[in-house]
């Protein structure tokens, strides 16, 4: 967020929303969350529920208000074949396509009911091929090239 010029209550609604963004999965039935394999339509159809459900959790904290765009609109795609609205490019929200890009990584670097997790390096590389479909290019520069410097940091 800092990358992107954002002021002090920006960065915190991203930090709230970052932090909440899948609290809707707390609807979502267990066995459709730790299933082993490949989701029905209609098991994807209940997992597409979670932001909204997630920002109906949300909506009567009043100091979260601005961070519900974020939360809502995670899952949309780059290239407008995301959910739940179909937003593209710009349209989605930027604290919604930074945290895509973060939960992406996440995600392919963390274990799954169907799956092993992937090295960081195979994620980023899979970040980088999305990019422009899935996930907005210019997010996705920023965060290789924060990824890149924390690792760095490490190092020292």
């Amino acid at each position: 967020g800092a990358q992107f010029g954002l002021n002090d209550k920006e960065y915190n609604d991203l930090k709230w929303a970052s932090i909440l963004h899948d609290i809707g999965k707390i609807g979502i039935p267990e066995i459709i969350l730790n299933k082993p394999g490949r989701l029905t339509d209609a098991e994807y159809a209940i997992i597409k529920e979670h932001p909204a459900k997630g920002a109906e959790i949300l909506k009567p904290v009043e100091q979260l208000a601005d961070s519900l765009p974020s939360i809502i609109y995670h899952h949309e795609r780059y290239d407008g074949q995301g959910y739940p609205r179909g937003l593209k490019g710009e349209e989605i929200p930027l604290g919604a396509r930074i945290i895509s890009v973060a939960d992406t990584f996440d995600a392919i670097n963390s274990s799954r009911a169907y799956r092993s997790p992937q090295s960081a390096q195979k994620a980023m590389t899979i970040i980088e091929e999305v990019a422009g479909s899935q996930l907005d290019p210019r997010v996705v520069k920023v965060f290789k090239q924060v990824y890149q410097e924390d690792l760095l940091i490490e190092e020292k």
